[in-house]
């Protein structure tokens, strides 16, 4: 059943799109099935709007429960340590929520058509590269004395700070596996891509032999500017990883197949931790917190202005075409019922 309704969707009638851009969006996307509105829980079904409010409601309440149930893990005075707490558990909350629309959308259509693979495969990269850096950083006894010995203060990575990036590491290797197990269309992974984490990994890889092998320095070679390139590898990852998805989007005139909500969540998650950063520097009255953790507050900075020209295609640029496409595709059956 799955199989004949994508063999309709390459038959959408291109008198109801309006102009040739259109056209082009739909012959683009006609691979790709629209899941239905809303999304299905065992058997509650949630509108959208009903998961717009609970979703709301999880983040608000995590924060709250969290941060006042826990021990504030900053090293902020009071009050700031308090807030500080709430406002780091509401962000992890929101960017974890984050992963889970485009996860559950490409499994409710058994289809990534409309998703850059890039964009995964660099993803996967980037929070592997996190969670060591993190980890390490939270953990870590001998990297917690040398960020010490060189800045005078103990470093800012807090506990969700580690739970979030391996979190998304997993949510991240799970998206990869869906690329693998669904209808991927026509798209492909690019050349420039692979090539380009393989002498990642390569660098990184080879660095952190020499640092074991007990080659050291007080800069470049030693645990501390290791995971500072490890941090640096995050961040540069982030600086890219998002132009194959716009461009992607652009090519096909639509942004049918990427979920918007994920963009949401990401830019209230990354105001959430700048606005974190600010506290913690402005309440010790060291800003070497920013200069000692540069991945945090860039990533924060960086993720936001990405968002916006998603906003923009999905919300502005694309947003006819994307209607035009709903209104004439099947959509795919999420119930044994609907699909008998």
């Amino acid at each position: 059943m799955l199989t004949d309704e994508r063999q309709r969707l390459h038959s959408v009638n291109r008198s109801t799109i309006s102009d040739e851009s259109a056209a082009a969006a739909a012959e683009a996307a006609a691979p790709a099935v629209v899941a239905p509105p809303g999304c299905r829980i065992g058997p509650v079904h949630l509108t959208t709007m009903q998961g717009v409010a609970a979703g709301i409601a999880v983040i608000i309440a995590a924060g709250l429960i969290l941060g006042f149930g826990l021990d504030p893990p900053s090293k902020d005075p009071a009050p700031w340590a308090r807030v500080s707490a709430v406002i780091g558990w509401w962000y992890f909350t929101a960017w974890a929520i984050s992963f889970l629309p485009q996860l559950y959308l490409n499994f409710t259509r058994k289809c990534v058509v409309g998703q850059s693979f890039d964009y995964v495969f660099m993803n996967v990269l980037g929070f592997l590269s996190y969670s060591i850096y993190t980890f390490s950083f939270y953990a870590v006894t001998e990297v917690q004395a040398e960020y010490k010995a060189r800045y005078g203060n103990s470093n800012n990575v807090e506990l969700n700070d580690v739970v979030f990036a391996v979190y998304s590491f997993i949510c991240c290797m799970y998206n990869s596996y869906q690329i693998y197990a669904y209808d991927r269309g026509t798209q492909r992974v690019s050349k420039a891509t692979v090539a380009g984490i393989v002498v990642a990994v390569c660098v990184m890889t080879v660095w952190s032999i020499t640092v074991a092998a007990g080659v050291h320095a007080r800069y470049v070679f030693n645990s501390l500017d290791v995971l500072y390139g490890l941090s640096m590898l995050k961040l540069g990852v982030s600086l890219i990883k998002y132009l194959p998805q716009i461009y992607l989007n652009y090519t096909r005139q639509c942004t049918v197949g990427w979920n918007i909500w994920n963009v949401l969540l990401d830019f209230t998650g990354g105001s959430l931790s700048v606005a974190q950063e600010l506290i913690d520097c402005a309440s010790r009255g060291d800003w070497n917190g920013i200069a000692g953790n540069p991945v945090k507050f860039g990533l924060g900075s960086l993720s936001m202005v990405y968002d916006v020209v998603f906003m923009l295609q999905h919300f502005v640029w694309y947003r006819a075409n994307n209607a035009q496409l709903h209104k004439g595709v099947v959509h795919v059956r999420t119930t044994q019922e609907d699909a008998e």
